[in-house]
């Protein structure tokens, strides 16, 4: 839709900057729609599920208050919580870039520690990303909560599966592999707790 729509959803803009549905076309159901499936339905930022309680912003990566040009380009557009979007809000630096989890490989810079996370000694990006987006503190507690309901969870699965003789650990195990896969919820989060607990389970590290 946007390859072909949006050079002249741009020139439509542009002509008419106070329009808010001009403005505002790179909402269209489609395009969100397209966005949420390459995101897996989650925030590209703090992994937490976007659904129908939280249907999630699309989300310029080079703020389009600053690059016009961008407003309608697929390869700038993603999808974001609100909580996310609202605290990277048009940031913009060439010198400290925000973290881009499609550029960057996050997992080697990014660390997660529980239901928090951290960064590499080191990696600026990611140090600046995290802080600004607050993944670092307690300061989100629904956050924190479901990424400790979600942990609790893996937890349980671990203990569960530790008697090979019983014909229920490949089916936990299963699960827990799930758990790990990119589209599922706090997958990041899950897999750095099981590489540590139980490393034969761990989808994969970073």
């Amino acid at each position: 839709m946007l390859v072909e729509n949006g050079a002249r959803w741009l020139q439509e803009y542009l002509a008419d900057p106070t329009n808010e549905t001009k403005r505002k076309r790179y909402r269209h159901d489609d395009v969100r729609a397209a966005l949420r499936e390459e995101t897996g339905w989650k925030c590209v930022f703090c992994e937490s599920r976007i659904g129908h309680n939280t249907p999630g912003d699309v989300e310029h990566k080079k703020p389009a208050s600053k690059f016009q040009e961008l407003r309608f380009v697929w390869d700038n557009l993603t999808v974001a919580c609100t909580e996310c979007n609202r605290r990277k809000s048009d940031y913009h630096s060439d010198e400290l870039p925000f973290i881009d989890p499609y550029l960057h490989a996050v997992e080697e810079d990014v660390v997660h520690c529980g239901p928090l996370v951290t960064w590499r000694i080191g990696a600026a990006s990611a140090e600046f990303s995290v802080r600004k987006l607050e993944l670092h503190l307690y300061d989100r507690p629904a956050l924190i909560q479901q990424k400790l309901d979600v942990l609790a969870r893996a937890r349980a699965l671990i203990d569960l599966s530790a008697n090979d003789a019983d014909p229920l650990t490949p089916v936990r195990l299963d699960e827990l592999r799930k758990m790990q896969e990119k589209n599922a919820e706090f997958s990041a989060c899950v897999r750095a707790f099981v590489a540590v607990l139980l490393p034969s389970a761990a989808l994969w590290t970073a």
